[in-house]
C-alpha cells in the first residue's frame, strides 16, 4: 500500500484519524484565550471559554471510539 492510500484509509476511519481546525482569539490584550474546534470531516464546531477546556475535550475525543464533536455543559455546539 502506498503512502497516499494509507492517508486515505486513515481519513475515512475515525478510530485511526481525526482532523480539527482550531481557532484561538482574545477579546483584549489581557483577556483569556477563547477557543473553537471544528471537525474538518463533519464541519461541526464547538466553542470553549479557555484552553484547558479545549484540551480536555481533545483528550476525551481521542479516547472516544466515535467521531463526535458534541456539546456539553459550559460550551456551545454549532453546525
Amino acid at each position: 500500500m502506498d503512502e497516499l492510500s494509507v492517508v486515505a484509509a486513515h481519513s475515512t476511519d475515525p478510530d485511526r484519524y481525526r482532523s480539527y481546525l482550531l481557532r484561538l482569539w482574545r477579546e483584549g490584550p489581557d483577556a483569556p484565550w477563547r477557543c473553537q474546534v471544528q471537525c474538518v470531516g463533519r464541519g461541526r464546531k464547538r466553542c470553549f471559554a479557555g484552553l484547558a477546556e479545549m484540551f480536555e475535550f481533545l483528550v476525551a475525543d481521542a479516547d472516544d471510539k466515535t467521531e463526535a464533536v458534541g456539546g456539553s455543559a459550559g460550551t456551545s455546539d454549532t453546525a
